[in-house]
């Protein structure tokens, strides 16, 4: 998962339009738009803003993004063990729901770890 697909997930599981949350945070729609797309990089600053608006520590952000991929070799066999746990633990204590772009549904946020689901939507826990 991206920074920028986090950050669409933040914004929906606080059932924000991307126009009011970009007015919130100081920022034009366009640029939210475009950081949710992975269109444009998100600068430290952004981060820092984003966690400080979400309620959500930056360094969490990050882990939360972290996927196989960048984890070395030798560790991924633990993080596979690991990280669905802690990212039930950061949806229940963040809280973290939103509205499925495709269903309608409200939903819990599920962070994926493996590369797919990612895209944001019907990424509900069964």
């Amino acid at each position: 998962m991206t920074i920028g697909q986090l950050t669409k997930q933040l914004r929906k599981s606080r059932s924000l339009r991307q126009g009011i949350a970009a007015k919130e945070l100081g920022i034009s729609q366009t640029y939210l738009s475009q950081l949710e797309k992975g269109t444009r990089n998100l600068s430290s600053g952004m981060v820092d803003k984003l966690s400080l608006f979400y309620g959500i520590p930056a360094p969490i952000m990050s882990f939360l993004t972290l996927d196989l991929t960048m984890v070395a070799e030798d560790k991924r066999e633990a993080f596979t063990k690991i990280k669905p746990a802690m990212d039930a633990m950061v949806r229940e204590f963040f809280a973290l729901r939103y509205t499925c772009d495709t269903c309608g549904a409200n939903k819990t946020c599920e962070f994926a770890f493996d590369g797919y689901n990612t895209n944001g939507d019907c990424l509900a826990i069964k």
